[in-house]
């Protein structure tokens, strides 16, 4: 029982610890502003939350690939054209 409670206790100060938490979002018009009203609004409503939009350059999809390559993919994409 004790372990069980130590355990707990451990996971809260984990949680409690770690304050603000960053992530990185991209999306292949997250230049619009619409996007980036959207990305304010996530955040107003979650503000232990901040969210870095990430630019790119050229060919959406080859910079993900090249990304991904590098081991360098933002924490959330929109994937576009999925073929069904």
């Amino acid at each position: 029982m004790k372990r069980f409670w130590l355990t707990g206790l451990l996971v809260i100060f984990a949680v409690l610890s770690f304050g603000k938490i960053t992530i990185t979002y991209v999306n292949w018009n997250s230049g619009l502003e619409i996007e980036q009203a959207m990305v304010q609004e996530f955040m107003k409503l979650n503000p232990d939350i901040e969210v870095n939009i990430v630019k790119h350059e050229g060919n959406y999809e080859d910079w993900l690939i090249a990304q991904a390559a590098a081991g360098k993919l933002p924490d959330v994409i929109m994937i576009p054209n999925i073929p069904m």
